[in-house]
């Protein structure tokens, strides 16, 4: 008989979660800004479902706080799975909490009906299985994981049940999952950001709200004042030029960053941001990478209030002055 693990716990008010680190896909640290974008739209749902859970430290957090009556959860990976029924079965949760090692939602009986469901996926499109494997929390082969969710999910809503993917800009954008979302009898309501009032922050992460084609759900952008939905602004860059411009930016839009390259040599373009007035402390990796003698254009990007640099190698492109 093999020995219990060692588990972590992450605790949410009376729920402690059972994890261990090689779990942890980011639901204990960006996942947890689910709860205040499910709290502004939805308030309270009947049954949540995490998709990809791994701890389910999203789903855990939304039953603690309230936000859902009950609980499904779901894993292909039989640790994270073991790990979800520890936290069930130490805090008597067997009535409101259903765990499936499924791949995908192949093990989900038909009967799970969901008017909520959450994820944070694998983000980012590899090419191999190898590729997959050195990783499957951040990991999707071809985008196979989205395109089986969204080709079977459907029959789990309920009548006006809603899908909320959380997803990373730095892998995706809503556009690159359109067909599927159409071709699954879904729509897609809105996309949008989440700002946050937290300082030195880039933020990367964004949320797209689905639901069955025809439904009658609908974004009141107004009605959601810390969403943020405008197109991107893109601020042009260039390692020729001696002028570092300095740009005052606001937390409540969306950016591109576009880098001209003069030298012979390939730069990553990174941001810093300055930290207590003193330090500046590289955030995230390079958000891109541009070719000697031509130009790239980066993600979408949000901006926390703060004060950044934004540097092509070692030299400075431009510094950032970001109001709240």
């Amino acid at each position: 008989m093999s020995a219990q693990p060692n588990y972590l716990k992450e605790i949410y008010r009376d729920i402690e979660v059972s994890w261990l680190s090689e779990l942890d896909g980011g639901g204990r640290s960006f996942g947890q800004a689910y709860l205040q974008v499910v709290k502004e739209m939805f308030g309270k749902v009947g049954r949540a479902y995490e998709f990809c859970s791994g701890p389910a430290f999203i789903g855990f957090s939304l039953l603690a706080e309230g936000l859902c009556e009950s609980l499904c959860l779901s894993d292909i990976n039989p640790k994270a799975v073991a790990a979800v029924q520890d936290t069930i079965n130490r805090h008597g949760l067997q009535d409101r909490v259903q765990v499936y090692l499924s791949d995908g939602l192949s093990a989900i009986p038909a009967s799970e009906k969901w008017d909520l469901v959450v994820s944070n996926p694998p983000h980012f499109e590899v090419s191999t299985e190898e590729e997959y494997t050195s990783n499957i929390r951040l990991n999707d082969q071809h985008w196979r994981i989205h395109e089986e969710f969204y080709a079977n999910v459907e029959p789990h809503l309920t009548e006006r049940g809603s899908i909320l993917m959380q997803e990373n800009h730095l892998g995706s954008e809503a556009s690159t999952f359109a067909h599927m979302v159409a071709g699954a009898g879904l729509e897609t309501i809105d996309s949008f950001m989440c700002q946050s009032p937290q300082r030195g922050i880039l933020d990367v992460y964004f949320y797209i709200w689905i639901q069955r084609q025809g439904g009658d759900l609908r974004m009141r952008r107004e009605s959601h004042p810390r969403f943020v939905f405008n197109e991107p602004e893109k601020l042009a860059l260039s390692t020729a030029s001696e002028l570092r411009p300095a740009l005052a930016l606001s937390s409540w839009k969306q950016y591109r960053i576009q880098a001209a390259n003069s030298t012979a040599e390939t730069i990553p373009i990174v941001v810093y941001q300055r930290r207590y007035g003193l330090v500046w402390r590289q955030l995230l990796c390079p958000i891109m990478t541009v070719a000697p003698a031509s130009s790239a254009t980066s993600a979408i990007l949000r901006f926390g209030p703060g004060t950044y640099q934004v540097r092509g190698g070692s030299t400075v492109l431009a510094n950032l002055t970001v109001a709240a």
